[in-house]
């Protein structure tokens, strides 16, 4: 279907979260305008604000980007942006005459530019063209969560995951956080805890080896990750959940 004819709503059935950097008010305003209905949106003023909000935040599907913003401009924003690892894909706003600065920022993997004074349809397009590129490719991750359940034992990075699927880095986990709301780390830890559960269940196994079984080094950091997860304490867990009473 031509990107041109989808509507916002039609999206996906959860709000996509997006960022707006602008330092004008008046251009702040016209986004919320355009997209508060449809989207989730956070406002910033600054590089250094909206920085500020994206590391205590995993969940931001993209972000505008004002070229001309006070003390860190756009193109500063997205070397910060890789400099912190921040993977989220970025529209930069630039105004006329300034092609070659959307030339440089494509350097730094922008999705797309667009020229103010942009038109409602330039934005509501950028966001279905951005929204739908990051739906997951089901191939890809279908493969993807295979593989982390045939090696969730093992200790592999997100960039060794991708490299061994020959998948793109940045696609994979945009793609896994679409599908899923988790980072690939997250996904992995869950199959990790639901395997733990099992054993805890079906076993009289020490801790320790439950933990060295589904992949953690460590058996705190195993229980600190087992109680964020699965609300007890494996000990916990297992009391309350074991099929079986324990040998004596």
């Amino acid at each position: 279907m031509n990107t041109e004819r989808r509507s916002v709503k039609q999206l996906r059935p959860r709000k996509p979260s997006i960022m707006v950097i602008d330092d004008d008010s008046d251009v702040r305003d016209s986004f919320s305008v355009i997209l508060e209905d449809h989207c989730d949106l956070l406002l910033a003023a600054s590089g250094e604000e909206a920085l500020a909000q994206l590391r205590d935040r995993n969940d931001i599907n993209m972000i505008f980007l004002d070229y001309k913003l006070p003390r860190m401009n756009g193109l500063d924003f997205l070397k910060a942006l890789h400099q912190y690892k921040i993977n989220v894909p970025v529209v930069m706003v630039t105004g006329r005459g300034t092609r070659d600065i959307a030339v440089k920022a494509f350097q730094y993997e922008v999705e797309d530019y667009i020229t103010k004074p942009f038109r409602v349809r330039d934005i509501q397009n950028a966001v279905v063209k951005v929204i739908e590129k990051s739906r997951p490719h089901k191939t890809t991750l279908t493969r993807a969560k295979t593989f982390i359940n045939k090696n969730v034992h093992k200790k592999m990075s997100t960039l060794e995951i991708a490299n061994s699927l020959g998948a793109q880095y940045r696609d994979l986990v945009q793609q896994m956080k679409a599908d899923t709301g988790m980072t690939i780390v997250g996904f992995k830890n869950a199959r990790r805890i639901e395997l733990a559960k099992k054993y805890l269940r079906e076993n009289d196994w020490k801790l320790e080896s439950v933990s060295t079984a589904v992949g953690f080094r460590r058996q705190n950091y195993f229980s600190y990750v087992f109680r964020k997860i699965a609300g007890l304490t494996p000990s916990a867990y297992r009391k309350q959940f074991r099929k079986y009473p324990l040998k004596t």
